[in-house]
């Protein structure tokens, strides 16, 4: 009976060691929350500044020559920097030509080009003057790879 006795209290002991044990550790800290700062936003200042981009309206009739041949562009619409109308030059007969373009407003360049397809098909590259009333250029034809110069006149 002393066997038994004597061993059990060994496994209570042994018991208690581990218990004991356990609870003597290291104690881990639970994390905190930690509440978000409030800022006050009354007193901020906002300083966000949005500069406004004025486009030039460029649409009108523009009159004068395309390699001394009487001529006229109408830009009849313009969405932005984008723009399409309509160019008549008098050669033998008279070519009516569909056209579209950009417009870059810091350099006051306009580039064209040809809509309808013919012969005489091609691309338009011009300078506007300061004012935007005048324009001079280059018409590339695409059969021959051919320079006409051009300039116009707003009306």
């Amino acid at each position: 009976m002393l066997k038994n006795l004597t061993g059990k209290l060994i496994l209570v002991l042994a018991a208690a060691i581990i218990i004991f044990a356990a609870g003597c550790g290291e104690k881990k800290e639970t994390p905190q929350i930690e509440e978000e700062a409030t800022v006050d936003t009354t007193e901020m200042i906002d300083t966000t500044t949005v500069e406004e981009v004025t486009i030039p309206d460029i649409t009108g009739t523009w009159t004068g020559k395309l390699d001394a041949h009487a001529s006229t562009l109408r830009i009849t619409e313009q969405d932005s920097l984008s723009f399409k109308g309509r160019l008549s030059t008098k050669f033998r007969e008279e070519i009516n030509q569909e056209v579209s373009g950009k417009f870059n407003p810091d350099d006051r360049t306009l580039t064209m080009t040809d809509l309808l397809h013919s012969r005489y098909q091609g691309t338009y590259y011009a300078k506007l003057n300061e004012d935007l009333t005048s324009m001079s250029g280059t018409f590339t034809m695409k059969l021959d790879n051919s320079n006409l110069s051009f300039n116009y006149t707003k009306k």
